[in-house]
């Protein structure tokens, strides 16, 4: 989550950002978009990524380190991004 510097209620934005990271907000995200942050033990996200594991598949994560180590990464980017925005 991220707030806009320029947000009219910024001190809003940081409870509802907080609550989000709760239990109960993780439910609603999961609920409204089928997806959380794995990386609560918790949520359904970390469950079934557990169950792929399981099965021996492997996942990676793409981290701003990753990306800084990998700079050709950003060639594949700006070749899709011109295609993606094609209507």
């Amino acid at each position: 989550m991220s707030i806009a510097k320029n947000a009219a209620n910024p001190n809003a934005a940081k409870l509802f950002t907080t609550f989000l990271h709760t239990p109960e907000g993780q439910k609603l995200i999961w609920k409204w978009s089928d997806t959380d942050l794995h990386t609560y033990p918790e949520s359904p996200l970390a469950k079934e990524i557990a169950d792929y594991e399981q099965r021996g598949i492997k996942f990676r994560q793409y981290t701003v380190e990753w990306h800084l180590q990998h700079p050709e990464a950003l060639l594949g980017q700006r070749k899709a991004v011109p295609i993606l925005a094609q209507r």
